[in-house]
């Protein structure tokens, strides 16, 4: 199962709905994204999405820690 990453950088803090809609309109241009995590890094808020066979789901605090390890050790 290959994991992917991506960071969607916003200009401007976004709320977690419009954050969860970035990630759900990203996915429907990439249809071969699967698996893996979806970072949005906003100027002083970030949320992270993990993708599991296309279903969005919010990050735990613990998955901080693996989603850094595994995307550290992919780049």
């Amino acid at each position: 199962m290959e994991l992917r990453n991506k960071t969607i950088i916003k200009d401007r803090n976004i709320s977690a709905k419009e954050a969860f809609g970035a990630v759900r309109a990203y996915l429907k241009e990439d249809l071969g994204f699967l698996n893996g995590y979806i970072y949005i890094n906003c100027p002083s808020i970030s949320d992270l999405f993990i993708i599991n066979r296309r279903t969005i789901r919010k990050c735990y605090d613990k998955e901080w820690n693996k989603y850094y390890k595994e995307y550290l050790s992919c780049v």
